[in-house]
C-alpha cells in the first residue's frame, strides 16, 4: 500500500501482508498474494527516490518466508533508512 499526498512533504506508510517469496511485483505488497521481494524493494526504491516523501513507516504482517527474499527486502530497507532516517 502506497499513498500520495498532496502536501509539500510527506511521510510514507508501506504495508506488506503474507508470506514473502522470491519475485517480481504482483503487486508485491501484500493482499492474496504475499509480499514478493521484487515488488516489495522496487516500493521502497521508489519511496527512497521520491524528494517529496521525507520518511517512511514500514508494517509487516508475515509469517516468513524465503529466507533470501527476506534479506532482499531488508537491503533495500536498510538504504531507505540511510537516505530517510526520519
Amino acid at each position: 500500500m502506497f499513498r500520495r499526498s498532496r502536501a509539500a512533504s510527506a511521510i510514507a506508510l508501506i504495508v506488506g501482508e503474507g508470506e514473502i517469496t522470491r519475485g517480481r511485483e504482483n503487486p508485491g505488497f501484500g493482499g492474496d498474494t504475499g509480499i514478493t521481494s521484487g515488488g516489495f524493494t522496487k516500493l521502497l526504491r521508489q519511496v527512497e527516490n521520491d524528494s517529496s516523501i521525507k520518511g517512511a513507516i514500514v508494517r509487516v504482517d508475515s509469517p516468513g518466508g524465503d529466507a533470501v527474499a527476506s534479506d532482499e527486502i531488508l537491503h533495500e530497507m536498510k538504504n531507505l533508512s540511510r537516505k530517510k532516517p526520519w
